[in-house]
């Protein structure tokens, strides 16, 4: 799988692109964003699930100096939730299954819906 990938929203334009790393180990899953500096703007971090799963895609925002944007998607990359996830609050579940989790800044909240359609391009 390639290490970054371009999103790009087929429902609505997207305001800056976005570009996520790809996080596929358990390692990186279990850490995600923290510990870390918040992350650019027109950054994030793709979370890669083995199966579609709605227990299985929850997020904790524990060690996070800054609140996010979640977007969970399906195997077809269809948004099933979109967040706001607030720095040291507890887990968050999507209310559908998810195959993707998307992290990025909480000031793209309003950039994605439910129902709406993402594209992942190799960059």
């Amino acid at each position: 799988m390639p290490a970054t990938y371009r999103i790009s929203n087929q429902s609505q334009a997207l305001i800056q692109p976005l570009v996520v790393r790809n996080c596929t180990s358990f390692g990186c899953k279990l850490l995600g964003l923290a510990w870390q500096a918040p992350i650019a703007q027109d950054h994030g971090l793709l979370l890669v699930l083995p199966k579609e799963g709605r227990k299985s895609a929850g997020i904790h925002m524990l060690g996070m100096f800054s609140h996010l944007t979640v977007v969970w998607l399906d195997g077809d990359y269809r948004v099933v939730d979109v967040r706001k996830a607030y720095a040291w609050r507890s887990i968050i579940y999507p209310q559908d299954r998810a195959k993707y989790v998307i992290e990025c800044r909480l000031s793209r909240f309003d950039e994605f819906k439910i129902g709406d359609q993402l594209v992942l391009e190799a960059s």
